[in-house]
């Protein structure tokens, strides 16, 4: 599970998402084989991202709080695997900005015609890549285009280190025997 994540993050590098379906990110003048270079290997930066459990530790004790009943209890466990499985998708889409950003690239907004062109190639074809470069690469779309792009932030130094206290365990009462 945790392998289709980061193989879903690093495509999300210079490929369009449903919910960003219209931005993208470009660096005005640079050539196709760096363009290429710079998107590999800031799409494996997901593979070496550090995790930073604080946000994951927030979700388990806010849908540990709605377990009342077995209904709820259900519903929580469904609250739980969806926060988690999105935390964990931002923060390695963090690590993909973060290197882009270090680059010197910048995020941009398609315009309904460049999206409506940009429907017209499959995804992972060379026609794609060469139409996404000559739009990333464009000082004119660079300049009228660029969206402010902030570096995301590091995950705390002091994570992964062991807790000072363990987790919360819930006694439910006496076990059937």
């Amino acid at each position: 599970m945790s392998r289709i994540v980061l193989l879903a993050a690093a495509a999300l590098a210079f490929t369009a998402s449903p919910a960003a379906a219209r931005d993208s990110w470009g660096k005005a003048n640079i050539g196709f084989a760096e363009y290429r270079l710079d998107a590999d290997q800031c799409s494996n930066a997901a593979f070496e991202a550090r995790l930073w459990f604080g946000p994951i530790e927030h979700i388990a004790r806010a849908t540990n709080a709605m377990q009342t009943d077995l209904f709820s209890y259900a519903r929580s466990h469904d609250i739980f695997v969806h926060g988690v499985t999105v935390t964990i998708a931002d923060q390695l889409q963090n690590a993909v900005d973060r290197c882009l950003v270090d680059r010197g690239y910048r995020r941009f907004h398609l315009t309904g015609a460049q999206e409506r062109q940009l429907a017209r190639f499959r995804k992972g074809t060379m026609e794609r890549a060469h139409y996404l470069h000559d739009l990333a690469a464009d000082p004119v779309v660079m300049t009228s285009q660029a969206l402010p792009t902030v570096r995301p932030p590091e995950p705390p130094a002091d994570e992964g280190k062991p807790r000072k206290q363990p987790f919360e365990i819930i006694d439910f009462g006496p076990r059937p025997v």
